[in-house]
């Protein structure tokens, strides 16, 4: 499920759902913030798997959280 696969979309793997976030992280925000702009997407269905999508983003280097606030690494 992180990686697509032949039974696994690029849009419902953890990957696929990591592209609507960090699209969604255009400047540092809280997590509420970031839950709130990309709740509604059909790759995001719930906040279990909106949190294992951060932390498999916050694993992979992708994403930094410092002073209550998430933001793409540069």
């Amino acid at each position: 499920m992180i990686l697509p696969t032949k039974h696994v979309s690029l849009q419902n793997s953890y990957l696929g759902a990591g592209m609507t976030l960090l699209k969604a992280l255009d400047r540092p925000q809280t997590i509420v913030q970031l839950w709130k702009s990309v709740r509604r997407s059909s790759n995001i269905a719930n906040t279990r798997r909106f949190y294992k999508v951060l932390d498999l983003l916050f694993i992979m280097g992708v994403v930094n959280y410092s002073k209550s606030k998430i933001q793409r690494v540069k």
